[in-house]
C-alpha cells in the first residue's frame, strides 16, 4: 500500500483480503467496527457470510466488494 510505511496510508484502498492480516499487523488500518456501530457504514445487504471475510481477530479492517461462486457441471452424454 503506497504511503503505508511512511505513516500516510490512502482513506480508502483496495486490496486483496489476504493483505488484511499484513496491515493489520502493521496497525495502518482503521477498525471499522466503530464505523458501523456509529451508523456510517451499513453491512445490512451483505448476504450472511461474506461480510465475514474481512473479519481479522475481532476487528472488521475491511470487507469485501463482492463474491464468486465457483461451480462445475458435468453433462454427461445420453447412451
Amino acid at each position: 500500500m503506497p504511503g503505508a510505511s511512511a505513516g500516510n496510508a490512502p482513506d480508502v484502498v483496495q486490496n486483496s483480503l489476504a493483505f488484511l492480516r499484513t496491515y493489520d499487523g502493521k496497525r495502518v488500518l482503521l477498525d471499522l467496527d466503530s464505523r458501523v456501530k456509529a451508523g456510517n457504514l451499513s453491512m445490512e445487504n451483505f448476504r450472511a457470510g461474506p461480510e465475514k471475510a474481512g473479519d481479522v481477530n475481532g476487528k472488521l479492517p475491511g470487507f469485501p466488494v463482492g463474491d464468486n461462486t465457483f461451480a462445475h457441471v458435468h453433462n454427461p452424454p445420453s447412451t
